[in-house]
């Protein structure tokens, strides 16, 4: 997902791009501290199928909205098996992706 091609509304205040076409608001567990809505985001360089995200949901019923790798877009398919995968952003800041299960 380009998470920097988006605005987010928090109850302590919103982030990302002010002006975009798409706003995301959503339930709080806890409040996300304003401090760290002042942060803004270096985009290093991109990975996944940004132009097709994915909606993974576990067997627990969690669901996260996520990047798909080690495949092509029309190779994606609903239901398919995937698993969690770690990309290190920064030494402190592991993503988690998913890649097709194989075998």
């Amino acid at each position: 997902m380009l998470v920097d091609s988006y605005g987010y509304r928090y109850r302590n205040g919103a982030w990302g791009d002010a002006d975009a076409a798409l706003v995301l608001t959503g339930e709080e567990r806890t409040p996300v501290p304003a401090d760290l809505l002042a942060v803004q985001l270096p985009i290093g360089r991109r990975r996944g199928v940004d132009l097709n995200p994915v909606d993974v949901a576990t067997d627990e019923g969690v669901r996260l909205l996520t990047n798909l790798v080690g495949c092509k877009p029309e190779e994606v398919k609903i239901g398919m098996p995937v698993e969690v995968t770690f990309e290190d952003a920064t030494a402190e800041v592991s993503i988690p992706l998913f890649r097709p299960v194989t075998g």
